[in-house]
């Protein structure tokens, strides 16, 4: 037999193997269109704000009636490898208001992997796209473009036809609520790539107003949805419904990509952007983060995942 098996990848429900293809077309699609299993991977190992809050909680909260959940730390946990999130119909990925290395570059390149194999993904954090600015990660797995941080109050309805909406009210707008310690939280600034859509955008009572906040990438291999705030600000049942509805839509068929004549980017206004990045808990002086927000030991920009200053 002149073609060997190339590669398997195996999922909860799937498992597909191919020959070695010449083209170097990517094996078929291994995302599951039937949600059972859910990994709630929170990571905590990046540096921790005043309220150490992953969000883990409250998507295992919302979910657990319904699916199989399994919560996994990685400070105590380590880094799952790709073998492991493929044992799931779907990964929710939660840094909630952890920054600087959130995500590690290890866990963006398994991440990656995962997207690439097929896979259905909830991103969610208040710094994601801060930590990973400027990178292939950040564009091509969450579907953004990180514009600054600010202060943010709520989020307003921004596609009112799109699945993850459903049941929400045109024009409808969504209070946060305070966080437990009360200290104000400063999430990432964030545009949406030409090829994903937003789904809900900053409030009118948000510093930039019209950001993305949550933004919906869809294709026939994988499907991605990046709150770019942790959950734990919304009311419970915000939580319920917007995380229910985006299980939900996991299940169904592609919708097609976005026109992108059509394309409207977000762009921050300077004059009322934030100019320091709150401090982290371990290190008050700023030392993992300069007080502009930039952080000096941060290796991501501008070389896809390799950071070699992660905290795994």
């Amino acid at each position: 037999m002149d073609n060997q098996l190339h590669e398997c990848l195996v999922g909860s429900n799937t498992a597909v193997c191919q020959t070695e293809d010449p083209t170097g077309k990517l094996p078929p699609s291994i995302r599951s269109t039937r949600i059972d299993k859910i990994l709630v991977v929170a990571d905590d190992s990046g540096h921790a704000r005043e309220d150490k809050q992953t969000s883990a909680l409250e998507f295992d909260n919302v979910l657990s009636d319904t699916y199989k959940i399994t919560t996994w730390e990685t400070s105590t946990d380590g880094n799952p490898d790709l073998a492991e999130l493929q044992q799931y119909d779907a990964v929710i990925w939660t840094t909630g208001d952890y920054w600087d290395d959130s995500i590690s570059a290890e866990n963006a390149e398994t991440l990656t992997a995962y997207i690439e194999a097929g896979g259905n993904l909830i991103l969610s954090g208040a710094s994601i796209a801060f930590d990973w600015d400027h990178t292939d990660f950040l564009q091509n797995i969450v579907h953004a473009d990180y514009q600054t941080f600010a202060e943010q109050a709520d989020i307003e309805l921004a596609l009112e036809d799109h699945p993850i909406a459903r049941d929400f009210e045109p024009g409808t707008v969504v209070d946060f609520v305070d966080t437990p310690s009360g200290e104000p939280l400063l999430p990432d600034v964030v545009a949406h790539t030409e090829d994903a859509r937003v789904i809900f955008k900053r409030g009118p009572a948000s510093e930039q107003p019209g950001a993305a906040a949550v933004i919906a990438y869809e294709d026939d291999r994988s499907k991605i949805a990046y709150y770019a705030f942790p959950i734990y600000l919304l009311p419970v049942e915000t939580q319920s419904l917007l995380v229910n509805n985006t299980v939900d839509w996991f299940s169904r068929k592609p919708l097609d990509l976005p026109n992108k004549d059509e394309f409207e980017p977000f762009a921050a206004d300077e004059d009322t952007s934030a100019q320091e990045k709150p401090q982290d808990t371990e290190n008050g002086n700023g030392e993992n983060g300069d007080q502009n927000g930039q952080d000096t030991g941060n290796n991501n920009e501008n070389n896809g995942t390799d950071n070699s200053d992660s905290t795994n």
